[in-house]
């Protein structure tokens, strides 16, 4: 009888045993299974910030290529501008008409009435 006691203790251990196994097994098994789960967690979230500060770089892209395009027209039509002031036949035309120059080989006769038009805040002598 102690014998067939003693075989029924040793099967109860073992199976307490094997069922505290089991359940340590589990719960290594479920830890797992949840670090699994927050490191992708992780990843995701770092994912979706990568993602958002793509397309925000893309925007700021496509706002600068606009102004850019904006810029390059606006310095064309300044370089036209620039081309059509200093044109030399339009220099000519102002110091012609505004300050009364006359190329050197031009003779010019003055009388004292167009002198006085051309230069006003001077008094010539008359003769």
């Amino acid at each position: 009888m102690l014998a067939a006691k003693r075989a029924h203790l040793e099967y109860h251990s073992a199976k307490t045993i094997s069922v505290n196994k089991q359940r340590k097994m589990a719960r290594i098994f479920l830890l797992k299974c949840l670090a699994c789960i927050a490191s992708t967690c992780v990843l995701l979230i770092f994912y979706l910030t990568i993602c958002s500060l793509s397309v925000g770089k893309q925007y700021q892209l496509i706002q600068l290529r606009e102004s850019l395009s904006t810029l390059a027209g606006e310095n064309e039509t300044l370089q036209i501008e620039l081309g059509r002031l200093s044109s030399l036949d339009r220099i000519e035309k102002i110091a012609r008409r505004e300050l009364g120059m006359v190329t050197p080989d031009e003779r010019l006769i003055v009388s004292s009435q167009t002198a006085a038009w051309l230069i006003p805040n001077r008094v010539f002598a008359r003769r």
